[in-house]
This record gives structure tokens, sequence and C-alpha cells, in this order.
């Protein structure tokens, strides 16, 4: 999941969980992503959004091949989905 980029742990949680066979905290975990998912792409398509928002968090993974400018309120509201998702709760 290019989501991962974002949230590697509330990805990863959604194998773990349901390896482990909790298919309970496995689907909140799924829901937890599919949050993310919800919030980032409102702002734009997938891949930008979260090119955007892996850059946001402090990597360096180069522009968007997708031509696209981001307004500043675009910027802002990827940046505080990206940081809204870097806290994942217990499941």
């Amino acid at each position: 999941s290019g989501l991962a980029n974002v949230c590697p742990e509330g990805v990863s949680l959604i194998w773990k969980h349901f390896r482990d066979g909790n298919i309970e905290k496995s689907k909140a975990a799924q829901d937890f992503i599919s949050g993310l998912r919800k919030d980032l792409y409102a702002v734009c398509f997938a891949p930008a959004a979260v090119k955007k928002a892996t850059a946001l968090l402090g990597e360096d993974v180069g522009e968007s091949r997708y031509p696209i400018v981001f307004s500043a309120e675009d910027i802002a509201t990827i940046r505080g989905v990206a940081a809204k998702y870097q806290t994942v709760p217990e499941f």
C-alpha cells in the first residue's frame, strides 16, 4: 500500500492482527487506514497526495510526476492529515 509511506505502523498492523487471528483488531487497523485514505484523498488524487504527505514527513521522495499545484491550504491540510495518522491507536 502506498499509504504505508505515510503510516507504516498502521498498515503493518492490518496484517499482523490478521496473521495472529485477531480479525477484530485487523478490521480496526483497516478502518484507521481507511480514514487516512479518505482524509488524504479528499485533497487530491492518490499518488500526488501520498508523495506530498511523505515529503512533508521529511522523506525526500521527489515531486509527483502528475501535473499538480498544491495551494497553501492543500499543503496545510495534507500536513495535518499526515500528522494525525502518525499516532496509531492501540488496537
